[in-house]
């Protein structure tokens, strides 16, 4: 299930498209992807889908492919306790 809060992101970002149509977003905990796959379907020019969990960021890359924003969109595994200025 998606956090109230990605969901309320998401909404957001599909409501008011012009804040990020083109820019590059970064959804950090993605967890199932609501709010990256938004910003996609928003026109986001490039998204990337940030967890820690492997098979969070495997069924975001999923959703994304199934709304058709996949090619727009990067699965990256990040543990944001052990954040690190490497990219």
């Amino acid at each position: 299930a998606a956090w109230p809060s990605g969901t309320a992101t998401a909404l957001h970002l599909l409501e008011h498209p012009e804040l990020i149509a083109g820019k590059r977003v970064c959804d950090v905990g993605c967890g199932v992807g609501t709010a990256g796959i938004a910003a996609g379907l928003a026109g986001a020019r490039e998204v990337i889908l940030a967890d820690r969990s492997p098979l969070a960021l495997e069924c975001a890359m999923a959703g994304a492919v199934a709304n058709g924003v996949g090619s727009r969109c990067e699965a990256r595994t990040m543990d944001w306790r052990c954040a690190s200025s490497e990219r």
